[in-house]
């Protein structure tokens, strides 16, 4: 028996719009309705709910600190970025940036993003709190903030009118007052 999805939770990286970061704003629905359009979604009733923006670091293998220091020309460093079209705003931002190369990694588990990370000096912009975790704990990574405000704005996606349910505006209030709860606790 094949049952229904309620709701999505979605990521979108990009430079913020918001350069001082002072809040997390919800601004606008832009990059979801962008999303929404280019996909399709939005003409069988699907509707995004913003849930908030967390500020993103870049991660790195410690044992590239130096490299990172004396900027090191050996091995140009380099971004790496989930697949561009998992993350098209944010390789478009970064693109038009031209601060690094940007590199593609089709694989997104953590295995491999880490083997990318200790074998080449490469960033990876992420959220402060995957530092936290295992694998990425015991891999010995540092982050740096960007030199450009990179965020990751979270939306919900949604049936159309069911936002009025209870349990969904339940779960919405509480997914926005943890990523609030989240924001303020980062540097």
């Amino acid at each position: 028996m094949a049952g229904e999805l309620d709701a999505a939770l979605i990521s979108i990286a990009s430079l913020s719009l918001d350069k001082t970061l002072d809040s997390p704003t919800l601004q606008g629905e832009y990059p979801a309705a962008e999303l929404l359009a280019q996909s399709g979604l939005a003409a069988s009733g699907i509707s995004a709910v913003a849930l908030g923006t967390l500020p993103l670091v870049l991660v790195h293998a410690g044992c590239h600190r130096q490299a990172l220091e004396q900027g090191s020309r050996v091995m140009p460093w380099k971004l790496l970025l989930p697949a561009a079209e998992h993350q098209p705003l944010l390789w478009r931002d970064l693109e038009r940036l031209g601060l690094l190369p940007l590199q593609e990694c089709l694989a997104a588990d953590a295995e491999s993003l880490l083997a990318h990370l200790q074998t080449e000096p490469h960033l990876l912009p992420a959220d402060l709190s995957l530092l936290e975790g295992r694998p990425w704990r015991e891999a010995g990574l540092l982050a740096v903030p960007p030199p450009e405000p990179l965020v990751e704005k979270l939306w919900l996606l949604v049936r159309a009118g069911d936002t009025e349910q209870p349990q969904l505006a339940d779960l919405i209030e509480t997914l926005r007052l943890q990523i609030l709860m989240r924001y303020r606790d980062q540097p």
